[in-house]
């Protein structure tokens, strides 16, 4: 290996590690580098990066499951939350793609930028929000130590004479359900649309991709393809919504209370977070990130406990990456060399990361810390793949104000991409 790239591995490795710890993959920081240290094209560095990333939370997913929810009896993974957002985010992919092939390539670097630094700048001040809550839990526990419990379990529920031991089973039914490490039925249904998700990209290919089936872009056939898969996630998310409308009113007519971070999970509410899910897929497509990076923000701000937006985040990063590198692979673009070596430096890392890192913050009692890499990582994102986007736009072109760059194209016609454009016939 060359010095650049040790170097470029070196920095890998700290994008892997706080990508990891954060939740967010890390895509916005190892791209450039694999673009610019190892020389490599945009799609063998998008399918190298897809299966870092992958294997990382493959490994992260594993620790999740043995970890538990920070305030009650159930997995660390908000399950609800996934199930409901992840459809959502990948029927608005749908349409940022679209968008993405439209605009032009340097006004997408421009808003990519913008928006990135937002989210940082908002993540950090939700982060400095629970810091500020943590200290102050701190101070109000040393000074009463004993807490009074914030919701109802059937245990506690052993003395009262006022409900029907009908309704006390049932209530041990639902804490034994929500204590499950992973739920059947959603599991089930997110492994299919992620199946659903890799067919739906093989039939309709994409302007770098060609069709597995030989379907042409726009065609009769693309069109059919790309509509029934909305049809399909539209239809998940309102299975998803109406469980768990379904069961937020059982918890209510049981008088199961929630704690503050757990989300009662109304009609209206379902609609916020489903069109939080939507909004997200639109604009990872637009700028070509991922879509952990843009939930992790708007999770922590809508007030969800920062280890469960990590791992819930991680699930959603886990099921795209692996979506996008399989079709990447069959299409040829992953390079087995690069892809063993740094594999074993995403596993390492990765291990580092959930050991040490988490470690360090279990035994701090800090959360916060959590948003504050997640900030920084979307911080740094924003910088770099703003900056290495112009610089490629000057290397191809010769200038940062070429007709090319600034034009909009037609979405049936050759167009360019983030970091290349790429003329098909």
């Amino acid at each position: 290996m060359t010095l650049v790239e040790i170097i470029s591995s070196v920095l890998i490795t700290i994008a892997i590690v706080f990508g990891n710890i954060a939740g967010v993959g890390g895509a916005g920081m190892i791209v450039p580098v694999l673009l610019l240290g190892f020389s490599l094209e945009i799609l063998q560095a998008s399918a190298l990066s897809n299966f870092l990333i992958c294997v990382g939370f493959v490994l992260r997913f594993y620790f999740n499951y043995y970890d538990r929810h920070p305030t009650k009896d159930k997995p660390v993974i908000d399950y609800d939350t996934a199930s409901l957002m992840l459809p959502a985010s990948l029927l608005g992919t749908k349409f940022g793609v679209i968008i993405h092939d439209i605009f032009p390539r340097s006004v997408l670097f421009i808003l990519l930028t913008v928006t990135l630094l937002y989210l940082s700048y908002s993540s950090y001040a939700s982060g400095r929000k629970l810091s500020e809550a943590e200290d102050r839990a701190v101070k109000e526990e040393k000074a009463n130590p004993m807490i009074a419990l914030t919701h109802m379990t059937a245990d506690d529920l052993n003395s009262s004479t006022s409900l029907l031991d009908t309704n006390k089973k049932r209530i041990r039914e639902i804490e034994e359900e929500e204590a499950r490490r992973i739920p059947p039925k959603k599991t089930i249904l997110m492994l299919v649309l992620f199946l659903l998700m890799m067919v739906s990209i093989a039939i309709e290919g994409s302007q770098s991709l060609p069709s597995l089936v030989g379907i042409k872009l726009c065609s009769s056939g693309y069109w059919v393809s790309f509509f029934d898969y909305i049809v399909i996630c539209a239809l998940m998310v309102y299975i998803n919504a109406r469980d768990i409308n379904a069961l937020a009113m059982e918890k209510r007519l049981l008088g199961i209370k929630l704690t503050e971070d757990e989300v009662d999970w109304t009609w209206p509410k379902i609609m916020e977070y489903s069109m939080y899910g939507l909004v997200a897929g639109i604009l990872s497509a637009i700028f070509g990130i991922g879509g952990g990076m843009i939930l992790s923000s708007v999770l922590v701000q809508l007030g969800m406990l920062p280890e469960v937006v990590t791992a819930t985040c991680g699930l959603f990063v886990l099921f795209t990456t692996g979506a996008a590198f399989a079709v990447l692979w069959y299409e040829g673009y992953w390079i087995a060399s690069y892809g063993i070596a740094l594999g074993v430096v995403s596993i390492l890392s990765s291990v580092l990361s959930v050991w040490v890192f988490n470690g360090i913050i279990k035994k701090l009692g800090k959360p916060s810390i959590l948003v504050y890499i997640m900030s920084g990582v979307i911080l740094v994102s924003g910088v770099v793949l703003g900056f290495v986007g112009f610089y490629q736009d000057y290397v191809e072109y010769g200038t940062l104000f070429s007709k090319e760059a600034w034009s909009f194209h037609s979405y049936c016609n050759p167009t360019c991409f983030l970091y290349s454009c790429t003329t098909h016939s």
